[in-house]
């Protein structure tokens, strides 16, 4: 997203919270893809509601892919690719991703599921081509400190 201009006072202009159009800007902008937006805010906010708001709204763009991930709901490497397996699936039965016989080929059976799932995103991603891939991840504001190190590691690098 473009830097907040400061006003005549001084201070920042900050929304609250970013509007979807804002994000899917940034989302599918041809800038640098790999980039990280943070929507921080206490509990009730509406972060959670702008994050389904947005993800929707990128559903619909052909520019992109976007994934949601609500991170309260993974506890675990298995527990992770599954839903990446599942996300996979669902954007071939939309359309959004034609079938390739050579995923299967990608991820190795005998590898731990933390590999496979690297292995299954790095296919996404080359297969994809021009498209950008956005992961919303929800949810990091209420893991504890052991599981947020886990999806930092996981998810976040």
């Amino acid at each position: 997203m473009p830097p907040l201009a400061p006003t005549n006072t001084g201070n920042y202009v900050v929304p609250r919270i970013p509007s979807v159009s804002m994000l899917q800007d940034w989302a599918c902008s041809e800038e640098d893809p790999n980039q990280l937006v943070s929507i921080v805010g206490p509990p009730g906010s509406g972060k959670s509601t702008q994050l389904s708001e947005t993800h929707k709204t990128l559903q619909q763009d052909r520019r992109c892919i976007s994934l949601f991930l609500d991170l309260t709901q993974v506890a675990d490497d298995h527990q992770l690719y599954e839903w990446l397996l599942a996300q996979i699936e669902a954007l071939i039965h939309a359309g959004r991703l034609l079938a390739r016989a050579e995923m299967a080929a990608q991820v190795g059976d005998g590898d731990p599921p933390s590999a496979r799932f690297v292995q299954l995103l790095d296919w996404l991603q080359r297969v994809l081509g021009a498209r950008k891939l956005v992961l919303l991840l929800d949810g990091y504001d209420e893991l504890s400190d052991l599981l947020r190190q886990w999806a930092e590691v996981r998810v976040l690098v």
